[in-house]
């Protein structure tokens, strides 16, 4: 029994490891021809023992999808071994895909000479950013938050900043270690100008700010544009390579300018794999920098040096991408269509099937006829209900039987209904006052004691506890009809219930007293909540009049940042990608998104979200529909810029995300009295 038990815990511990994010899809090989006479099993465990460690890890906490993983290698030449002491070669090299093209652009091709660890067969690689354990962990680490800062930097402007700094913290944890000559060697202040210290402390210094910047705009609006117009993208380069090539003749010596002339040799010279005339921009690169063919110097060389700093220019001038054009495609057709008895008016709503833990679709048409719809397009089951569901529905379990019920609101009653349309014992409940805005469900400690709230006219929200009864220490109150649904936030282990009404921002405690009090005006929320943690800052955030995002802070601080007057309807969404959070709107002019500084990101002005736009993000895919053409346009924000699909449908109503079982985003929508399913 006890056997089961640890097997049981050892899935449940893989499943839940399975779903977190990992940010590296590393191939590391071990090389050890040059090691006679040693057990040669011992390499092939370490080998497989470092490949689990870098991409079995979380680096960050951020979500990556598989196929945006960092794709790298890692190669550790071992030149000797003894005492299980490893003293080796290290290469490290990461690469990154070009939009709109088959084609990879190397990002990092870094060597280390001195790269030296002990390691005993079978042991545990762990790595905590706080505590140095072992030399070989911290080695590693490095260079995967090394790769990882070099590709966000690749991405966003400066993106990498916070990965360069748990570099510089693991090397100031190494040196503080005690290790002996060899394995301190590569950690140490002084002893090259071309190791993992030099290498660190060019990247956070300051002077080299603009080289950094340079390394975007080169990849973003240069590599990335060459899709869509050779000669602008040329040209945003070549305004920047004065950045590059006064920092390389400044410091000839100067480590972080040579990992980047490393990587980009090849580049440099010859790009054929790009589908589009890029060899014109890196020999322009290539002339004006005044390298020709590879810069690499190993660890150790001679070299001259130079203490020139290089010289600070004007400050960056950021400019707005060029307006996209969304392209003709063809409409694509659907998986399947199936009809209703009359039109929907809500949208499709994804609810999961206990039974076999696949996703099944809830829908209501004109005639307040609600479905339940199986993924493959059939209808399971139909009934009357009393009026038009408000908002979103929930799936409960309310016997806590592990049989799922799904709770929706009407103007006035709360229904429970069971996966075969039966209303559930003692509902639907009336209402006490008319629904205004849709339910909420809250399940606070994971116990399934769920709370049902409900936004109601005179400035009130329903509370309903699991009984159908308003519990007696339920003491909201507001002075305003509320405007948008009721969230929940766990932030460090305190409730925040979130909502608005036309005058302020509402957050409270689970007994409905202020949580949090804002100091200044809140005033014209329009949007739902995100959270939006800034380090250790922690806030929420939502959009309101006229384009105005206003952040929340628990600390009762209020920040108000007005990007642009947008149109009277707007839609907001926050997008937490890669590089940091990107703020998106969507209105009767287009689409724009704009990065962490509030830069101008994205641009599409060839679709319009007319007087009611609508936009549905799932994980890196976002789907607008686009009033002028009656269609729903599918963007990836990973490979920017280009919308790269279209759906035809007559409304907006829509789901956009996963269904199960099916192995990619699917959007639902419909026409007329049809829904239909697109993978």
């Amino acid at each position: 029994m006890k056997q089961v038990r640890y097997i049981l815990v050892f899935l449940l511990f893989a499943a839940i490891h399975s779903v977190q994010a990992q940010e590296l899809k590393c191939n590391v090989t071990i090389n050890s021809d040059q090691v006679e006479g040693s057990n040669k099993a011992v390499f092939n465990t370490l080998q497989q023992s470092i490949q689990e460690f870098v991409n079995n890890s979380q680096w960050t906490n951020l979500t990556f999808q598989d196929k945006e993983r960092i794709e790298c290698n890692m190669l550790i030449v071992v030149k000797q071994v003894q005492d299980n002491m490893y003293v080796c070669e290290f290469t490290c090299q990461s690469r990154r895909p070009v939009f709109g093209t088959t084609y990879t652009t190397p990002i990092l091709n870094f060597k280390d000479n001195n790269f030296a660890f002990t390691y005993q067969e079978f042991d545990r690689l762990d790595f905590q950013q706080h505590t140095f354990t072992s030399n070989l962990t911290a080695l590693i680490a490095y260079y995967c938050y090394l790769i990882i800062g070099h590709d966000m930097d690749s991405f966003s402007r400066l993106g990498g900043t916070p990965y360069f700094q748990i570099c510089e913290n693991i090397v100031n944890a190494a040196q503080s270690a005690s290790l002996d000559d060899a394995q301190a060697a590569g950690w140490k202040a002084f002893g090259s100008n071309r190791n993992r210290y030099a290498l660190t402390n060019n990247i956070m210094d300051e002077a080299f700010r603009k080289y950094r910047l340079f390394f975007y705009e080169y990849h973003r609006h240069g590599l990335d544009e060459m899709i869509n117009n050779v000669a602008n993208a040329r040209a945003r380069i070549m305004k920047e390579i004065p950045v590059i090539k006064e920092a390389y003749h400044a410091r000839p010596a100067t480590y972080l300018i040579n990992t980047f002339l490393d990587a980009k040799s090849e580049e440099l010279v010859k790009s054929e794999e790009l589908e589009v005339r890029s060899e014109e921009l890196v020999a322009d690169v290539q002339n004006s920098v005044g390298m020709h063919g590879s810069s690499v110097r190993e660890e150790g060389s001679q070299e001259s040096t130079s203490t020139n700093s290089v010289t600070e220019t004007e400050t960056e001038t950021i400019t707005e991408p060029k307006q996209n054009t969304t392209p003709n495609s063809t409409l694509l057709t659907p998986n399947w269509s199936i009809a209703l008895d009359a039109p929907a008016i809500i949208n499709p709503q994804i609810v999961k099937n206990h039974y076999n833990g696949e996703d099944e679709i809830f829908i209501q048409d004109e005639n307040n006829q609600i479905y339940l719809i199986s993924n493959s397009g059939k209808i399971l089951w139909k009934k009357s209900i009393d009026g038009s569901i408000i908002g979103n529905v929930h799936q409960v379990d309310m016997l806590k039987n592990n049989k799922l019920q799904m709770a929706f609101v009407t103007e006035n009653k709360l229904y429970i209904v069971d996966r075969n349309g039966n209303n559930l014992k003692n509902y639907p409940k009336t209402l006490s006052k008319k629904a205004i805005v849709g339910l909420s469900v809250f399940d606070y400690d994971k116990n399934k004691n769920y709370r049902f709230m409900i936004p109601t006219a005179d400035a009130d929200v329903l509370l309903l506890n699991m009984q159908g009864e308003v519990p007696t220490d339920w003491n909201f109150t507001s002075t305003a009809d509320i405007t948008t649904p009721l969230q929940y936030f766990n932030i460090k282990g305190k409730d925040y219930i979130v909502t608005a009404n036309s005058e302020k921002a509402l957050i409270v405690n689970r007994r409905g007293e202020n949580r949090v009090t804002p100091k200044d005006d809140t005033k014209g929320i329009k949007t739902s909540f995100f959270a939006d943690a800034v380090g250790s800052q922690d806030r929420l955030v939502a959009a309101g009049e006229n384009g105005k995002i206003l952040f929340i802070y628990t600390n009762n601080q209020v920040q108000e940042t007005v990007i642009k007057d947008f149109a009277k309807n707007f839609n907001f969404t926050l997008y937490k990608g890669r590089a940091g959070n990107y703020y998106m709107f969507y209105d009767k002019n287009g689409f724009e998104a704009y990065d962490k500084d509030f830069k101008i990101y994205l641009r599409d002005n060839s679709i319009s979200g007319g007087e009611n736009p609508v936009m549905l993000a799932s994980g890196s895919k976002l789907a607008t529909f686009d009033t002028k053409t009656r269609t729903w346009v599918l963007h990836n924000l990973v490979n920017y810029r280009k919308a790269y699909a279209r759906y035809s449908a007559s409304s907006s109503l829509g789901y956009f995300g996963t269904v199960k079982p099916y192995k990619e985003d699917c959007l639902i929508t419909t026409n007329g009295n049809k829904v239909m399913l697109y993978k």
